[in-house]
């Protein structure tokens, strides 16, 4: 019942939006051929129905169309419950002429929309009258070629009313009489999932049934009965069957709910252990060359992307220490999934810097896995440059973590002497790097430096030159065996 009215509720502010923009839209429509205008409408009853199994899930089925001839015009006398069929008549008869009373075009704007669409207006001022422009209007249809549409009833009728209380009308017959064809009865079930007076609706399959055709010539009362007897048979068939199938729905929605239940607890308990893994990736190194200290590392974002935060993060190694602060790495909890990185700001020391370098701001995307981290792109902010770095590093290589990583430097000659003005680099070695860095200029954007990096069996190269090559590693230390705990070194260390 919940789950009803919440549908019916989007499904009323959806039509009412999409009245108010097609009405602002269609309002010039008035002034185009009715060919055009045509066109419009047949569009308006799709959105209809997309709105209709968007949020409600009800469609319709169409049953017996070996009944329907292949061309108009025919005669279709349609069972009306529900005003969801009136959505219908463009979409399954192209262009209909559906016969209604003449004060219906008086409307301000409804009115001249089914006067442009050629509708059979009824006169009913007098019974004569009445007679005379349906069949007038009859004739005009057929001999434009196109389908007459008309409810025997007259009126929107409950799934509960019998002919004794809403009565089939003489109209269809006179109609009959004034064109000599044959007319197809229609069945169907729609005031069951759109009543006529409810607000809620169901969802399902609405059936609309062509029934065979009542030829003409036959006596009045002979076809009037015909026509009552088929269209209320089938009808009250087709209504059983939807409440039967209804029934059905519920049951297998209970098994439905338990089944989401189940995927529920599965998506979370899945999520915690990918949200685990993660942190403990994160959180210690497989490699025992780098010692890491790190602040508390929190865990958020259930149930969508997970987000692990720590305030600071140590890197330490003989040749440079790394800090990082305010880290945060975010992605979907999906094994393999890239994931955002973050922290600001970051600082270098080594003694091989005559002082610190700070970062502003690293930024980037990357994937894991136990053995490799492969880097998307990862953006370094130096001052007013933005480095960027991309490749993979092999983590459980021996006895340092191997990378190949394609460095891009935009603007490199700046930077070079943003180095100079921060102190951390000589003229002369300024001098060198630029030489150096004028070799690898990407030849489609001058001025901008692709350099190789590539750590291998201990030795740091970049380009094909070797420009470093770094100790052994100081022994293993013990590990604590907890993932979230640096580990120790040991005594005498």
């Amino acid at each position: 019942m919940i789950s009803r009215i919440i549908r019916t509720i989007l499904f009323k502010i959806a039509f009412g939006l999409a009245h108010i923009v097609l009405f602002a839209v269609y309002l010039p429509s008035f002034l185009l051929p009715r060919k055009t205008y045509m066109a419009w409408i047949r569009f308006y009853t799709e959105v209809v129905w997309f709105l209709e199994r968007v949020f409600l899930d009800l469609d319709y089925e169409l049953r017996g169309l070996e009944h329907l001839p292949a061309t108009p015009p025919y005669i279709i006398a349609a069972k009306h419950q529900s005003a969801y069929e009136t959505f219908k008549l463009h979409i399954m008869f192209g262009d209909p002429a559906v016969i209604l009373k003449k004060e219906l075009l008086r409307i301000p704007f409804w009115g001249q929309y089914l006067a442009k669409t050629d509708v059979i207006a009824i006169d009913r001022s007098s019974p004569e009258e009445a007679i005379r422009s349906i069949q007038d209007g009859a004739r005009r249809v057929v001999a434009q070629g196109r389908p007459i549409v008309i409810f025997p009833q007259g009126t929107r009728v409950n799934v509960d009313h019998t002919p004794a209380e809403k009565p089939y009308k003489v109209g269809i017959a006179r109609i009959q009489e004034a064109v000599n064809m044959p007319i197809i009865p229609v069945a169907t079930n729609s005031g069951y999932f759109s009543p006529r007076r409810g607000f809620l609706k169901r969802p399902g399959k609405v059936v609309f049934e062509f029934l065979e055709p009542i030829p003409p010539g036959l006596e009045r009362a002979d076809m009037m009965k015909q026509l009552e007897e088929r269209t209320e048979s089938a009808s009250n068939a087709l209504l059983q069957d939807a409440i039967e199938k209804n029934k059905q729905r519920k049951s297998s929605g209970k098994y439905w709910l338990l089944g989401l239940i189940f995927l529920a607890s599965s998506y979370s308990a899945a999520w915690f252990k990918i949200a685990q893994e993660i942190q403990r990736h994160y959180a210690h190194f497989e490699n025992d060359a780098v010692e890491r200290i790190h602040s508390p590392v929190r865990v958020s974002g259930f149930p969508f992307a997970f987000t692990i935060e720590t305030e600071e993060e140590k890197l330490r190694h003989p040749l440079v220490d790394i800090t990082l602060s305010d880290v945060a790495i975010s992605g979907l909890p999906l094994p393999g999934s890239p994931v955002q990185i973050q922290a600001a700001p970051i600082v270098f020391t080594s003694p091989l810097l005559p002082q610190a370098i700070r970062l502003e701001a690293l930024d980037g995307t990357l994937t894991a896995t136990e053995e490799q981290v492969t880097i998307q792109s990862l953006n370094i902010t130096y001052g007013s440059h933005t480095i960027t770095l991309q490749g993979d590093i092999h983590q459980n290589a021996q006895p340092w973590p191997e990378f190949a990583l394609t460095m891009r430097i935009p603007d490199y000659k700046s930077m070079l002497q943003q180095l100079i003005t921060d102190g951390l680099i000589e003229q002369g070695a300024m001098i060198v790097a630029a030489a150096t860095l004028s070799t690898l200029e990407d030849k489609e954007e001058p001025g901008t430096a692709i350099v190789p990096l590539r750590l291998e069996n201990g030795s740091f190269f970049i380009g094909p030159l070797r420009a470093a090559r770094l100790p052994a590693p100081a022994p293993a230390r013990q590990d604590s065996g907890n993932p979230l705990v640096p580990a120790q070194s040991p005594p005498g260390e």
